[in-house]
């Protein structure tokens, strides 16, 4: 059998695909797969775009892995890396640091979407739709009450 060497940007692809399909798997994944893949790969995203070296210790190299520099370029735009690497440190668990290194991103892309209102307006409007929805639930069930009410009128006549 001979022996088959792939490209580094072939294996990362792989790699990060089976992340993604252990990552639906679990509830949550151990983060030594994402430091696997850094190793591979070199800088993370954050380092490469700020043009410095990646410590071994990088805060930002569990969250910005080097495939998707587009992720930490726009949370970079919203909130400024030192910024992100303050709230990051703030955070005593890996888990509530993976959460809120997605938070920051969708943030920053709501932000970038809409510059005046950001995520408050994506929750206004879902408040609205709430809120619609509820006075539509309420005329309906008035609007059964009054039915049931007319159904019974006939059978107390009788």
């Amino acid at each position: 059998m001979a022996l088959v060497y792939l490209p580094l940007e072939i294996l990362i692809g792989f790699l990060l695909q089976e992340q993604e399909r252990l990552r639906e798997s679990f509830e949550f994944f151990s983060l030594d797969f994402v430091y696997i893949l850094r190793m591979i790969s070199g800088r993370c995203a954050a380092c490469k775009y700020l043009r410095r070296r990646c410590p071994s210790d990088c805060i930002f190299s569990p969250y910005f892995p080097s495939n998707n520099p587009q992720r930490f370029a726009c949370v970079h735009r919203i909130h400024g890396a030192c910024n992100v690497a303050k709230m990051l440190q703030q955070l005593p668990a890996e888990h509530l640091r993976a959460e809120a290194a997605n938070s920051l991103y969708y943030e920053a892309q709501c932000r970038t979407r809409d510059p005046v209102y950001g995520c408050v307006g994506i929750i206004s409007s879902l408040h609205q739709q709430i809120h619609s929805v509820e006075s539509q639930l309420a005329k309906t069930k008035a609007e059964i009450a009054v039915l049931d009410s007319l159904a019974q009128q006939p059978a107390q006549i009788q």
